[in-house]
Formats: structure tokens, C-alpha cells, sequence
């Protein structure tokens, strides 16, 4: 009997278990896997995509995208964190052609994870069978799929594991190997994922803590030791980061909470559709956020974990229970009765502007329940397993009777765009297949053959509730929409747009209104309406094209310019045609039109000079923005005074303006000293130099760029100088040589010894 016990302990191999997975992730994105289609839902073909194309551009045109100029007049691109400069894994992508390579190396993340998960699972419950449930669970739960649609979440879900397991073999081995530590966090934190890997960090205390309160301080030095060589190797990323944290929108007093889990939302944990609307395009989505598709986790599994919390007398798995709470709490936002007062005492949680996020935390927690959930229920002898079968049954007759009470209440107080029949079938769907799981268990512990068949279609079965959840989370395209200049050759048909946008002549500009309305707008299907978002630019869309655009698409935005862009998000009157001219818009869409621009013929260059300073304090330049002659006058900060000595002046001529993302040169002529202004974002980063002397930069007409010339001819160059990146370089690498001599030391030691 016992014999049979190790044998469901021990059946799924690795080997096994690698395959399994492999056959699943295949079965749930075949055309994906083949290159047949590619990933295109929302932030994928808008965001992700756009961003790892211009970045894989820089790349073999060897340069560092340090400063992107083609979205918000100029913006910070390696210091956005999420966009995978630095991300070693990340020339997977870069090397072969992108429509294919990308989707694949998200899902070879989602492998990479799911397989992480199963060894950690193994090093916590000692039962293979448990460590498939809970990695089958990690793998395809509603948060895992919606995250293939951004190459940072994935990787960084991909990391979690091996980092957790990583921290726990330290803890519980005698000989620690820290090096493992900082390679596995090193590589989370370049992924690109704050959220993610802060939710990490909770669920690896989780189970670190209980140990580490037993064990001698060593420990906590070797982890404080850990956190510092992490800390250092990934300076090159997270110091760039934090200075435009510091420099951005969501510094200071920011604070952002929509797109919060409604109060109900507990209830899609056992009804997954339970208030969840069918969108144009397919995917079911839940009301009031749009940050994920779902997060969903099986109600087999939920009811599994609930049956953990109430049997097991592990510490860790309480401390798991209660951060799934506290999760599901503080995702609710304001309307729950947790989030503000976190806030108050954590500040930081201000910049996370979705509180929904907190669910992933959640998320993370319920494999590791899951898992010892099944570890439980098979004993040593069929009569304790059949005893803990039965209070797992009652568990499950109640979660039920709760799904049931959850479909009454959507048949009774319906929302407008629900559909009851779709819920309830889908909710029928989830009852049988966590009977099936049942039934599969319930095989196991009486010994039915074939063992290998039942221990093989329970993670099958929970495969399918999780992949049939919520039919299409993300549904696929051809590859082709990806092709880059589309809409650049469609403009060119067009004579009354020539000349073109460039990087050093002009920029396009979406109306507000027209774009805040177009990210509700679908299309009839998924190939026209990513072909609209193409021809509107929309979010990143421009990156694709080469086209410099006036706003963009990304998590951290320079505070000067977001304050700026605020003025031409006005829904009252025209737009303010001085500030188009002064941002260089050549242009524009036609009103309450998507498709249809039209050329701006008013606007300013890049590089101006002449204007006269005027100098008030930013809040008063603000305010005095919509009546700036940007011709005739340029506004600078009342700390600027004694430094300008500069007039107006018509007689300035300006030479030889050479562009590129990290450098603007150009000769100037004048007979007295004279403001030149650039159409660019002012950021502390690029530095001025005046004959090959440096010189003050100063913010210009609030959000812009400034220099004052001297009298006479003079070469000037604006370049962008990251400090922080370069000093980053500086510890990373002697982080990386450090923990390349330990390494080698160890294996050297190891070798000797044996």
C-alpha cells in the first residue's frame, strides 16, 4: 500500500512533467507555436510589439535606446524598465524576426515558469502529483495567459519560481549558495515587472520567514548579502529607473486607482464569467477594468486551497491564505476598506495606478496551497486519504452551492451587457470538470488502473477548465499586420501630406478626444481593427512607422511634459493652434475623423531662435501657456534671470542641424545673445555645449528645451548623457565579476573535493 503511495508521489518525473507541459502550452496556442499567427490583443500589438520593434531597430544600428524622440516630444526608453533593454533573454528576440521570435519567447517563459514551479513545488511537499496540480495552475491561470500579451510580466513570472526556490535552499541548507540568489533576482528584476516581482518577494517571505525565525542569523546576513549583490548587478537598470521615477508623473503626489476589481469580484474566483461582458473582438471582460482578461484560478483548485487552510498546520501555507485575502482586498481599490489606509502607511503604493494588481498576488499564492492541498489527501493508507477525501468533499458541495447562489444573483440582478445563458453554460462546464478532477482522485486513493492514466488526466483536466474559462483571452493574427510602414506607404500616396513627418522636421498629433474615444472603439475583427490602430498611430503604434509623435504609450511619463499634454486634453473650444506650432505638429487628425489627417503648414521647426525671455515662477508659466507667441517669446523659470542676458532678435541664422535620438547639432550665427529653443522634452539628462564648452540647459515654455548663445558663430551640441546608466555600468560590472569569481571558486572547490 505503501509501495502505491510513493508510486502517485513520484510518477511525474521531470522528464515527464516537461513533456506534459509542453503538450499543453502547444494544445492552447498551436498557430502561435507554429508561426502561423502571432499574439495581437491590446497591450501586445499596441504596446509590446511597437516597443520591442524599436528597440530591436536600435540594436542593429548599434546604438542603446537610451532616449526614444519619437513619442512625447522626447522620452526616457531604457529607463522605462518594461521595455527590456538590459534583459539578457531578450536577443532571443532581437536576433530572429520579430513577429515570430517574440510570442515565442513569452511562451517559452510560460514553459520556463511552469517548470520552475513543479521542482519548487517538489522542494515544499516532497509529492510529484501535487507540484503538476499547482504548476498546471501557475502556468494557465487567468493572470499567467493575460500576461503573454507583455514580454516583461511573462519573464518576470517565468523568474518567480526559481528566485523562490532559490531563497529557499539557502535558508534550509547548511552550505548556501548566494550566487543563485542574485542570479535568479537579478534576472526578475531586469524582466522588467515591478508588480511581479514585488509579489515575489511577499510570497517568498511567506515561506522563508517561519524558517528563517528558527534558524541562526547567518541566514538573514546571507540574504541582506543577496539583496545587495542584486542590488548591484541590476544597478545598471534600476538607477535609470528610480531617476525617472523621480523626474515622472507618477512621483511625488501621484496617486492613480481605477481599473479596480469591482466588489463583487471575489465571485469569479468559483463563476468565472459571473458579470463579464462578450466584447467586440471576442474575449470576455469584466466590468469596470480592463487590465486583465481574467484571474480565474479553477475552482477545483480554489476549493483545493480552501481544504489546505482548513487541514494543514503548516505555517506557511496560513501566511499564504491570508496574503490571497489581502490580495482579493486591496485589488477592490477604493471601494474596499483596506487600500486606503495601505497607502497611508506604504506611500508606494500610490505609483501602482491599477489596484486590480494586487491580485496577483493572490494568484501566486494558490499554487503552493494546491499543491499541498493534494499532498494532504494522499496519505500513507487509503483509510486517512478517504477521511480527507470526505472533508474535501464537503468543501466542495458547499463552493456549490455558492456558485450556485453566485448564478441567481446574475439571473436576478442582471448587468446591462450580461448574458446569462453564456455564464451559466460556462459555470456547468467548471462543475463537471472539478467532478471529474474528484472522480480522478478519487480513483487514485482506491488504486484503480491504470495509475499512470489518472495521475496524467488530472492536471489534463485542470488544463482545460483553465484554458476553457473564458474562451479567447488572447486571440491571434497573421503575422503580416506587423510589417513595418504601412501607414508611412499609405501617407505617401496622398500628395496634399507630403512632406512627411520626420524625426528632425515635424510631428504627428491625435486629437485627445478623438483618441480617448478611439480605445473604445472595435472593429468588426481583429485584422481591421489592429489595421485601424496602425493607420491612427494609435498609443505606439507610430513606433512602426518612424513617425515622431506627440504622446505615446508608456507607464512613466516626464511630469513637465504630462502637465504640458494636459492643456490639449481640454474638451472645451479648438485646440491651442500656438502650442501645436510650438511642438512642431505638421500633422494632424481631422476632427471626429480616425483615418483622415491633414498637413499643418504653421508649425515651428525643431530648432528655433530669437525669442524674447519673459520669466515667471512654472505654475505662472502654465497658466500663461495658451496665449505664448512661440515666435516672439519664450518663457523660462524666474531662477533663469540672472543667468540670460539675451533679447529678441530677428537676425539669427541657423546651419548644418543634424538629428539622431541621442544627439542634436547644428550651427548658429547671431549678433548678440540669443535664446534657441528645441521642440524637445526638457530632462536633466541631455547637456549643452557651446564650442565644445559646456553650457546650461534650461526648461523652456514649461515642458521644453533651452540654451542661450552667445553673440557670434558658434557650433552647438545638444547630447544625452545618462549618469545613472553609465555609473550603473560601473557596479554591474563589477557585480557580474564578483559573482563570476565565486562561482568559478565554488566549482573549482567542488571539483577538488570530489
Amino acid at each position: 500500500m505503501e509501495a502505491n503511495q510513493n508510486n502517485l508521489k513520484n510518477w511525474f518525473t521531470p522528464g515527464r512533467f516537461a513533456l506534459l507541459l509542453a503538450l499543453t502550452i502547444i494544445a492552447a496556442f498551436p498557430e502561435v507555436v507554429t508561426g502561423i499567427a502571432s499574439f495581437v490583443y491590446r497591450d501586445y500589438g499596441i504596446f509590446s510589439y511597437p516597443n520591442a520593434f524599436y528597440w530591436r531597430e536600435c540594436f542593429w544600428q548599434g546604438k542603446i535606446p537610451l532616449w526614444n524622440p519619437l513619442s512625447n516630444c522626447g522620452i526616457p526608453f531604457l529607463a522605462q524598465w518594461n521595455t527590456q533593454v538590459l534583459y539578457p533573454p531578450a536577443l532571443f528576440y532581437l536576433f530572429f524576426p520579430l513577429e515570430w521570435s517574440l510570442p515565442i519567447f513569452n511562451l517559452l517563459h510560460l514553459f520556463f515558469g511552469g517548470f520552475g514551479m513543479y521542482l519548487l513545488l517538489i522542494l515544499l511537499t516532497k509529492n510529484r502529483l501535487g507540484a503538476t496540480v499547482g504548476a498546471i495552475a501557475y502556468c494557465f491561470s487567468g493572470i499567467a495567459i493575460n500576461c503573454v500579451m507583455w514580454q516583461s510580466n511573462i519573464a518576470a513570472l517565468g523568474w518567480s519560481p526559481w528566485f523562490i526556490a532559490s531563497v529557499y535552499q539557502l535558508v534550509v541548507s547548511e552550505k548556501p549558495q548566494i550566487y543563485k540568489i542574485i542570479i535568479t533576482g537579478s534576472m526578475q528584476l531586469l524582466a522588467g515587472s515591478p508588480e511581479i516581482t514585488a509579489a515575489t518577494y511577499l510570497i517568498t517571505a511567506a515561506i522563508v520567514l517561519p524558517i528563517i525565525f528558527s534558524k541562526k542569523s547567518k541566514i538573514i546576513i546571507a540574504l541582506v548579502v543577496a539583496a545587495i549583490g542584486m542590488a548591484i548587478i541590476t544597478s545598471i537598470q534600476l538607477l535609470p529607473f528610480l531617476e525617472l521615477v523621480n523626474e515622472s508623473n507618477r512621483g511625488g503626489r501621484f496617486i492613480g486607482s481605477v481599473w479596480n476589481m469591482p466588489v463583487y469580484g471575489w465571485a469569479n474566483f468559483f463563476v468565472p464569467l459571473f458579470h463579464f461582458y462578450h466584447s467586440e473582438l471576442g474575449v470576455f471582460l469584466q466590468y469596470y477594468q480592463c487590465w486583465t482578461s481574467s484571474y480565474y484560478c479553477g475552482l477545483f483548485i480554489i476549493l483545493l486551497s480552501i481544504f489546505t487552510v482548513l487541514r494543514s498546520n503548516k505555517t506557511y501555507i496560513f501566511i499564504l491564505a491570508i496574503l490571497f485575502l489581502l490580495g482579493v482586498a486591496l485589488a477592490i481599490g477604493k471601494e474596499g476598506i483596506l487600500y486606503e489606509p495601505a497607502i497611508k502607511i506604504l506611500p508606494a503604493l500610490k505609483m501602482m495606478r491599477y489596484p486590480v494588481k494586487f491580485v496577483i498576488v493572490s494568484v501566486m499564492a494558490v499554487p503552493f496551497l494546491a499543491a499541498e492541498g493534494v499532498s494532504l489527501i494522499f496519505q500513507k493508507d487509503t483509510a486517512s486519504s478517504l477521511r480527507e477525501m470526505k472533508t474535501f468533499l464537503i468543501i466542495v458541495g458547499i463552493g456549490f452551492i455558492v456558485s450556485g447562489l453566485i448564478l441567481f444573483d446574475a439571473l436576478i440582478f442582471p448587468l446591462e451587457r450580461d448574458n446569462w445563458y453564456e455564464t451559466t453554460y460556462n459555470a456547468v462546464e467548471r462543475w463537471l470538470l472539478c467532478f471529474g478532477a474528484i472522480v480522478v482522485i478519487y480513483g487514485l486513493i482506491k488504486r484503480l488502473r491504470p495509475h499512470w492514466g489518472l495521475q496524467f488526466f488530472l492536471p489534463v483536466i485542470i488544463f482545460v477548465d483553465l484554458y476553457t474559462h473564458n474562451p479567447i483571452q488572447n486571440p491571434t493574427i497573421e503575422p503580416w499586420v506587423y510589417e513595418p510602414n504601412i501607414t508611412r506607404q499609405e501617407w505617401q500616396k496622398d500628395s496634399s501630406l507630403q512632406p512627411l513627418p520626420e524625426p528632425d522636421v515635424s510631428r504627428v498629433f491625435l486629437r485627445p478626444n478623438d483618441d480617448q474615444l478611439f480605445g473604445h472603439v472595435y472593429m468588426r475583427d481583429l485584422v481591421s481593427d489592429y489595421m485601424a490602430s496602425r493607420l491612427f498611430l494609435f498609443c505606439n503604434c507610430n513606433l512602426l512607422e518612424n513617425f515622431p509623435k506627440a504622446d505615446g504609450f508608456f507607464p512613466l511619463e516626464i511630469k513637465r511634459y504630462y502637465d504640458f499634454y494636459f492643456l490639449l486634453r481640454r474638451k472645451d473650444g479648438d485646440l491651442p493652434e500656438n502650442l501645436l506650432d510650438l511642438m512642431s505638429i505638421s500633422h494632424i487628425n481631422e476632427k471626429g475623423k480616425f483615418f483622415h489627417f491633414q498637413r499643418r503648414n504653421t508649425f515651428l521647426p525643431f530648432i528655433t531662435a530669437g525669442q524674447n525671455p519673459e520669466f515667471e515662477n512654472p505654475p505662472e508659466i502654465f497658466k500663461k501657456l495658451l496665449t505664448l507667441d512661440p515666435r516672439r517669446n519664450v518663457y523660462l523659470p524666474t531662477d533663469c534671470k540672472g543667468d540670460i542676458s539675451a533679447k529678441f532678435n530677428n537676425k539669427v541664422k541657423l546651419d548644418n542641424i543634424n538629428f539622431s535620438p541621442h544627439k542634436i547639432s547644428f550651427q548658429i550665427v547671431c549678433n548678440e545673445p540669443t535664446m534657441v529653443v528645441i521642440s524637445q522634452s526638457f530632462y536633466k539628462n541631455w547637456k549643452a555645449y557651446i564650442d565644445g564648452i559646456e553650457t546650461k540647459i534650461y526648461p523652456a515654455n514649461y515642458a521644453f528645451t533651452a540654451i542661450e548663445s552667445p553673440s557670434g558663430s558658434h557650433s552647438i551640441r545638444l547630447v544625452y548623457i545618462d549618469k545613472p546608466f553609465v555609473f550603473g555600468i560601473a557596479l554591474s560590472t563589477i557585480g557580474m565579476l564578483l559573482i563570476s569569481i565565486n562561482i568559478f571558486l565554488k566549482f573549482r572547490k567542488n571539483k577538488y573535493n570530489g
